[in-house]
């Protein structure tokens, strides 16, 4: 169990580093950016090899992934305002 809830929280990391990535790079910032690509990756690797030992955290990886974004983007919109 405790390997569906770290796939989980690790791909909503990433997926909110990357949001961040992705504006960051968009600002022209750069240290940010390399900063933020390179934990991107640490924890991609590391999810990565965990799902193809196990491919049943496949689902949690994606919707780690999804809620990742949604809950980035939603607060990046709630802010602007």
């Amino acid at each position: 169990m405790f390997d569906y809830i770290a796939i989980f929280v690790a791909l909503f990391c990433v997926d909110v580093i990357w949001t961040l990535y992705i504006r960051a790079v968009s600002k022209g910032k750069a240290f940010k950016a390399s900063v933020l690509s390179a934990v991107v990756y640490g924890l991609s690797a590391f999810s990565f090899f965990e799902v193809v030992k196990d491919i049943n955290l496949l689902l949690p990886a994606v919707l780690g992934s999804f809620s990742g974004t949604f809950a980035t983007m939603k607060w990046e919109m709630r802010n602007k305002k």
